[in-house]
């Protein structure tokens, strides 16, 4: 049950937003092996950001899900990073990624947990 939100400091019209959208959750279903009908996906609104006391184009993306492997993060930076610089033009040294795995009782669904 991958989650994964992405915010950015550059212009988003809606055509730009919808089409990263879903490539990104296609990556995230992708890069850890679990369905895309299972990955959630947000890109909210352009967002105010520094980086290194810069308002240059950067983004910062969080991954959570259940049980996600170490091994899978590095692949899963290498693909994000490329989409972004590819769709937004933000490079791969202007992007954070924070990734989090949680057990399945921490994970919340349908009135219980999984």
């Amino acid at each position: 049950m991958p989650y994964v939100r992405l915010e950015v400091n550059v212009p988003l019209p809606d055509d730009v937003r919808d089409r990263v959208l879903s490539e990104l959750s296609a990556c995230v279903a992708a890069g850890t092996g679990k369905p895309e009908a299972v990955v959630q996906a947000s890109v909210p609104g352009n967002v105010k950001m520094l980086m290194a006391k810069s308002s240059e184009p950067t983004a910062h993306l969080e991954i959570k899900g259940i049980d996600l492997q170490e091994a899978h993060a590095k692949g899963l930076s290498a693909s994000i990073c490329g989409l972004l610089s590819r769709e937004l033009g933000i490079p791969g040294n202007r992007t954070y990624i924070a990734f989090a795995s949680y057990a399945g009782g921490m994970w919340g669904f349908d009135g219980g947990t999984l």
